[in-house]
């Protein structure tokens, strides 16, 4: 019975148009990161990461453990690990970097990443006016003096520079047929990898059901 209601969940899914699931995934990122910065002042934005990462691959493979019995080859693996690897360190450096620097701007500079995918890929003219359109939002928006944050703004071009590759691996990961398992095991790596930056607050967040929640 789970199995047949997960299977028609993901048919709906599916079914619906690639835009409308860009912008669901858009509204539960930046939903994430404004809860997340609230946290800032109880525990470190590299705490909030590893455990946002972690906790994310728990439930994703709660729900696809089948899959991941299943037999993986050693390209499988390799590109989820380097999905996961991508997708953590995104994470990390965006809290590092939305700490220092407003949310918004930091959301704005860090789409340089994806705007880059996409001017690569980019195949008619329609995407090309798009791909402008979306470069002058974020020269307009993004507005950051040099000088007022450096470290700040590194991290974010760090974090811009990891989310390009999040989504060039992630394209690769999505067409491996073993549900969403590869995007949970991919996680855990991510997540195992960036444990030396954020398990120093680990006790302070595992302690507080309110910071866990």
């Amino acid at each position: 019975m789970f199995t047949t209601h997960r299977s028609r969940v993901e048919k709906k899914f599916g079914a619906a148009p690639p835009e409308a699931l860009f912008l669901l995934s858009a509204v539960a990122q930046y939903s994430g990161a404004i809860i997340a910065i609230s946290l800032f002042s109880e525990v470190s934005p590299a705490t909030v990461a590893w455990l946002r990462v972690l906790t994310a691959s728990f439930i994703l493979m709660a729900f696809s453990w089948r899959h991941l019995r299943v037999r993986w080859t050693r390209e499988d693996v390799l590109w989820v690990t380097v999905f996961g690897t991508f997708t953590a360190l995104m994470n990390l450096l965006f809290y590092l970097g939305v700490d220092r620097l407003p949310l918004g701007k930091g959301v704005t500079i860090e789409f340089i990443g994806p705007i880059a995918v996409a001017a690569l890929r980019t195949r008619t003219t329609r995407n090309t006016y798009a791909l402008l359109l979306a470069s002058t939002g974020v020269f307009i928006l993004g507005g950051v003096e040099l000088n007022s944050e450096p470290l700040g703004l590194l991290f974010i071009l760090g974090a811009s520079a990891m989310w390009a590759g999040y989504i060039v691996a992630g394209s690769r990961v999505a067409n491996v047929d073993k549900g969403v398992s590869g995007l949970g095991l991919g996680l855990l790596i991510g997540g195992l990898l960036i444990t030396p930056f954020g398990i120093s607050g680990a006790r302070t967040a595992l302690t507080n059901i309110i910071i866990l929640g």
